[in-house]
């Protein structure tokens, strides 16, 4: 009872400025890792992977980038990883309350409508990109890649067919379209309030994952299907780990909504996220990336926990709004775009810094128009086609 009764207000707007301003933050944190971190330490692994010859000749490392790196090293703490966790647990949080109000293969729809278009026209601008730099003379542009692949990518469809991947974020929502597709295979669960379906998925996981490390399954898989099945399934299993890290934010759910006390709720928590290891360790996940996942993945409990519980006191932040609006399109164009940017400037002669704030607000502006022209029309289509569902029903006899 007592943990019932300190569960937080259930009011929906906070609960919807809550996850905003989390998700505000998991963006920053992904884009300053890769921006204000990885490209000051890596600036000719950013170079190349837009197709430049070379990357701009790097006299030292700007103090931002060290500290960061410092900082990194000594708590262990990898911003991108950090935020993509955040990004997950707000999904598993908010994603089944979209199936209270729509039929699974609906609710399926409505995903494809939110996704792809945004996801298209971000990876078209990478495409771009890769062309301009080439036609530029700037480099070598992107190696030829077949029309298979580029259509494999663009519908987040290359884990399936084992092309190489063609961008560097992608197969975060190659794992969230598994989470949609399973959380409407046990829709009636989720909807229900009970874990029981989560459960099951996680135990089927668990010895699917398993499979991987036994010859003669793997024998039977090249036999049956071709030689890149065992390394699909074993990308599939290894993705289930994940997606299993995901239902996280449903149990945070059934806690908000006080259908489970939080004892309860840290009790499934530990249990999901055993088993989620589990899985990893078992599809031979190299340890020390396994580690850490895994550290990186309990401080985003800890943060998602901590928001829960205090940003609905303090009401919305306009900029922290304006920032989660713009997240998606943002976390899928700001390595195009600020790389971009960030390498040409750097050519140009003009400072560290100044470079930085430029790629940034590059980024920010791409991410708004983005938002504007594709996200906010694909969202007005799904509030269309929900509008219509509910005008049926109500005139159906």
């Amino acid at each position: 009872m007592e943990g019932r009764m300190s569960a937080p207000s259930l009011q929906k707007p906070a609960r919807m400025a809550f996850a905003n301003q989390l998700r505000a933050v998991a963006a920053l944190m992904v884009v300053w890792l890769h921006l204000g971190v990885h490209y000051w330490t890596g600036a000719g692994f950013a170079a190349a992977t837009l197709g430049f010859s070379a990357a701009p000749a790097q006299t030292h490392v700007p103090f931002w980038a060290s500290l960061s790196h410092v900082f990194g090293s000594a708590t262990r703490v990898d911003f991108g990883a950090l935020g993509v966790a955040v990004f997950f647990l707000i999904s598993g949080f908010v994603i089944p309350l979209s199936l209270r109000e729509l039929k699974p293969a609906r609710f399926l729809l409505a995903r494809a409508i939110r996704i792809f278009p945004t996801y298209i026209a971000c990876f078209s601008l990478l495409l771009l990109a890769w062309w301009l730099v080439r036609t530029m003379g700037w480099g070598p542009g992107r190696p030829e890649v077949s029309l298979r692949d580029i259509l494999a990518q663009a519908f987040l469809v290359g884990d399936v067919f084992a092309t190489a991947p063609l961008d560097l974020v992608s197969w975060t929502l190659q794992i969230e379209i598994k989470f949609y597709l399973l959380s409407a295979l046990i829709a009636t669960s989720l909807v229900s309030g009970t874990l029981t379906g989560v459960y099951v998925l996680a135990v089927l996981a668990l010895l699917a994952s398993g499979l991987h490390r036994w010859a003669a399954f793997n024998e039977a898989l090249t036999a049956s299907i071709g030689a890149n099945a065992p390394f699909v399934f074993k990308q599939l299993f290894v993705q289930a780990g994940f997606v299993i890290y995901i239902f996280f934010g449903y149990v945070f759910l059934l806690y908000y909504e006080a259908r489970i006390t939080l004892t309860k709720a840290a009790v499934h928590i530990a249990a999901l996220f055993l088993l989620s290891i589990a899985i990893e360790w078992l599809c031979e996940v190299p340890t020390g990336v396994l580690k850490s996942v895994a550290w990186n993945q309990l401080l985003a409990i800890g943060v998602f926990y901590a928001a829960l519980r205090w940003c609905p006191k303090f009401g919305n932040a306009r900029a922290l709004d304006f920032l989660a609006r713009i997240s998606f399109p943002l976390y899928l164009v700001h390595l195009t775009i600020g790389w971009g940017s960030l390498v040409l400037l750097r050519h140009a002669g003009v400072n560290s810094a100044l470079s930085l704030l430029a790629a940034l607000a590059l980024s920010l502006l791409f991410a708004w128009l983005l938002h504007l022209t594709v996200e906010v029309p694909s969202m007005r289509l799904n509030e269309w086609m929900k509008r219509k569902d509910a005008g049926a029903t109500r005139s159906a006899p």
